[in-house]
């Protein structure tokens, strides 16, 4: 029998809580060997994701990159294990079905350098797994990148009306406006 190589796909995340498949062949393919492959793993990812328009969605100090893997039935559950990949990260790893990995923006090195600036930060989860039954001797595996964006800076709100220590007897009306380069502008 001939060495199965694992198979590494990257896709990008579109839609935050979809299951995202990856190219799963069907259970009659086989690889150069006695063992068929496994299907690919696919994930569903819950958190972070986009927002209504399609805009990555922006986070500023800590959140969590969670989710769980999916067609996982022809693998060994004590075999999955996920790892989470973040430029200026540490590694981290899971095992089992669920995972969730903690991110802080915030975080700084040695020196007291933040790890990461402002703008869009990816990373990517990857996962792997024991095929059981008839794939037992191959391993399964699939990635998926995961992005957001770093916002520390706070929006700058400006109060059109009313005016500064101006006094007002009854019905008051505000208008102003929120500008967030992460946010777009809002008009209150």
């Amino acid at each position: 029998m001939s060495a199965l190589i694992p198979r590494r796909l990257l896709l990008t995340l579109t839609l935050a809580a979809a299951a995202m498949p990856l190219s799963g062949c069907p259970e009659s393919d086989t690889g150069s060997g006695d063992v068929p492959l496994p299907p690919d793993i696919t994930f569903n990812i819950s958190s972070p994701g986009k927002d209504g328009n399609g805009n990555w969605q922006p986070v500023g100090g800590k959140f969590n990159v969670t989710g769980k893997l999916l067609t996982t039935k022809n693998l060994t559950q004590s075999s999955l294990k996920t790892v989470l990949r973040f430029k200026g990260f540490k590694d981290q790893e899971s095992k089992g079905l669920d995972f969730s990995f903690p991110i802080d923006t915030l975080a700084v090195d040695k020196d007291g350098k933040k790890l990461v600036k402002e703008g869009k930060l990816c990373g990517s989860v990857s996962a792997t797994g024991d095929g059981k039954g008839k794939y037992k001797g191959a391993e399964a595996s699939g990635s998926i990148q995961v992005c957001v964006v770093v916002d520390h800076t706070p929006p700058a709100i400006k109060i059109d009306s009313p005016a500064e220590k101006s006094t007002h007897i009854g019905k008051l009306i505000f208008k102003g406006r929120i500008d967030d380069k992460n946010l777009g502008l809002i008009q209150v």
